[in-house]
């Protein structure tokens, strides 16, 4: 079912993010939706500046204000970018991460994107900690772009999990990308593994474990694509050994994936100083685009 109906991009008005204005309007267009861009100034503190600004700090926030405006309006009317779909602005003078997120949950938005690139390292910086907090604090998935939009995704892979809403993540795959192939991953490892090896089980014994959990796993992997209709062909369902990070990014780039979907489950205050870690290497280390689904219904404080 595919019902993106409310899209919204995060922005910072600078290269790094066109990629993902571009791919927002491109999904909004495919499915009709409404598109909004979003910017946050950032000014909460300039107050401290109320000493050296004095009357003018009212004339400095409207022109900062107006500018971002500006900027984002004329990139809306740009054709080279909207390919005829309309956009509307929000631009607010408080920090983005907590703007945009209040923003996402006011709209009930069904998908939130950030820009993944650019080649300003004060710009990584500051998008980094902006988009590590929206992706702990956004109330819908929130899609990293990172390449430039060459149409509809084609090829996705699919990290999963088994946890019990991992269904969640078929199907915000199938949103995003609705006709794309997908590839669902599992990537395993023998419970205490390592402990067997340090007690010194043979080694055939911990190959035959591994090839019994992997054909638990695969077993899995085959039903739940059944269960979602998938077509079952070379290469949808992957069952790697090894350290999940570093095997969805080896399968990414060995099955040509243009789109990674991973989860990430409902954090309490204390976890949400931190994304997981394999989503969060994920996050740094995929060349393609990456689309992380909260998995569980969140709690009812979100902007922490």
């Amino acid at each position: 079912m595919n019902d993106l109906r409310q899209i919204i991009t995060a922005t910072d008005c600078t290269a790094g993010s066109v990629p993902a204005i571009d791919r927002g309007f491109q999904l909004a267009a495919a499915n009709g939706a409404s598109y909004t861009l979003a910017h946050g100034l950032g000014l909460d503190d300039l107050v401290l500046l109320q000493g050296l600004l004095g009357d003018r700090l009212p004339e400095v926030t409207t022109s900062l204000l107006d500018e971002a405006t500006h900027h984002l309006e004329a990139l809306v009317a740009d054709p080279a970018h909207h390919h005829g779909t309309t956009a509307s602005v929000e631009v607010h003078t408080g920090s983005a991460s907590r703007f945009v997120a209040e923003l996402a949950h006011s709209m009930d938005a069904d998908l939130l994107l950030l820009g993944g690139t650019s080649s300003d390292p004060l710009h990584r910086a500051i998008m980094g900690s902006t988009a590590s907090r929206l992706q702990r604090t956004s109330p819908c998935p929130v899609l990293t772009v990172k390449q430039p939009v060459a149409g509809p995704y084609r090829r996705v892979l699919v990290a999963v999990d088994f946890s019990p809403n991992c269904d969640a993540l078929i199907a915000a795959a199938r949103r995003v990308a609705p006709n794309a192939s997908l590839v669902l991953l599992h990537a395993f490892e023998v419970p205490f593994e390592g402990k067997l090896q340090v007690a010194g089980v043979q080694e055939e014994t911990v190959h035959a474990f591994r090839a019994q959990e992997r054909e638990r796993v695969a077993r899995q992997l085959r039903e739940l694509a059944a269960m979602h209709r998938i077509d079952i062909g070379e290469g949808t369902t992957v069952v790697p050994h090894g350290e999940p990070a570093a095997q969805i990014l080896e399968h990414e780039v060995a099955h040509a994936c243009d789109l990674i979907v991973i989860g990430r489950h409902n954090p309490n205050l204390a976890e949400r100083l931190l994304l997981g870690s394999v989503t969060k290497k994920v996050l740094a280390g995929s060349h393609s685009d990456v689309l992380v689904v909260l998995q569980e219904p969140r709690d009812d404080s979100p902007y922490e």
